[in-house]
Formats: C-alpha cells, sequence, structure tokens
C-alpha cells in the first residue's frame, strides 16, 4: 500500500497515481475541469495529515447490513491506499451529495445532515475533521477521471453513443 515511487507522503501518491490515471484515460484529449481541479488539489495540499488505511470508495451502496441495519460488512476495496481518513470522508459526503443535489433529488429519509455526521465521526473516531473542502474537490476529481474512463468504455463496447458526449459533460 506504501508506494513511494509515486511520491513521498500519501497524498502525493494519491494525486501522482490520479494524475497519471487521468493522462492516459484523456488519451491526449484536453480535460479543463479535471485539469483545473488537478492543478488546485497540487496547490492547496494540507500538510501534516494522519496516515491510516484509506478504503477509497467509501459509500452506502458498498455496506452490506444485517437484518437490523447494523453494517456486516463493507465492500469493494479496489480503491484501497494509505492516507488521511478525511479522504474516505470526503468521498462518502461528495457521493452522497453527487446522488442527491447532483441529480436533483433530497437525501434518503432518515439520514443526518452533513454536520451531524461531522460531529458523530469526530466523536467516535477521535479525529477532527480539518479539511473536509480539500478531500470532496479530490473526490470530485476522481469521480470526474473514473467516469471519463467509464464513458470511454460504454463507447467502445456501444452502450452509448460517441455523440453523447458523456466524457466531456463529466469533465467540463
Amino acid at each position: 500500500l506504501e508506494q513511494p515511487e509515486w511520491g513521498d507522503i500519501p497524498l502525493d501518491r494519491q494525486i501522482n497515481q490520479y494524475k497519471r490515471y487521468l493522462e492516459w484515460a484523456a488519451r491526449g484529449r484536453p480535460q479543463p475541469t479535471a485539469e483545473a481541479a488537478l492543478d488546485w488539489l497540487e496547490k492547496n495540499k494540507p500538510e501534516n495529515e494522519p496516515t491510516g488505511i484509506v478504503w477509497g470508495d467509501a459509500r452506502i451502496g458498498n455496506v452490506i447490513f444485517a437484518e437490523g441495519g447494523s453494517p456486516a460488512a463493507v465492500v469493494d476495496w479496489e480503491m484501497v491506499t494509505l492516507g488521511s481518513p478525511e479522504t474516505d470522508f470526503g468521498w462518502a459526503i461528495f457521493v452522497d451529495r453527487h446522488h442527491s443535489e447532483g441529480l436533483g433529488v433530497p437525501r434518503l429519509e432518515g439520514f443526518p445532515d452533513y454536520d451531524e455526521t461531522i460531529a458523530f465521526y469526530q466523536d467516535h473516531s477521535g479525529h477532527e475533521i480539518a479539511n473536509l473542502h480539500y478531500y470532496q474537490a479530490f473526490a470530485g476529481f476522481r469521480f470526474a477521471v473514473v467516469m471519463a474512463r467509464l464513458a470511454q468504455q460504454m463507447v467502445y463496447y456501444e452502450v452509448m453513443d460517441e455523440e453523447a458526449g458523456l466524457e466531456f459533460e463529466i469533465n467540463n
């Protein structure tokens, strides 16, 4: 998980990996929004971040619940890495917002609001959320890169017409 060849600290390693992934996924085509986000992320990195295991895809759809609603398992670990715990927290909030605000639908009933979620996390983890804006932006960048590649695959396998422009709608 350490992968020192990608950088000196975990956040540099993650950024460098996604930067290379963006270069590969873009296939030489401009990705102005993702490139601007990458530039901002590189210039605004938080310092002295704690390091732990980052799940990488922390979202409600990757939790299996036992009868009664208790989490029984977390799945989908292909994006696991080392980094700040806020990486997963930012991703979870970003994906929740994407699947509600981003689609123009209300959040699921019964879920705590984001301030309550932050308070709960801080109380139970002992970790203060200090850079949520940064890690939500990082999540958006990661999401854009992954979706650009997914859009290309959908065109390649003729699930979607290239003129649909999904790759560029995500990144512009």
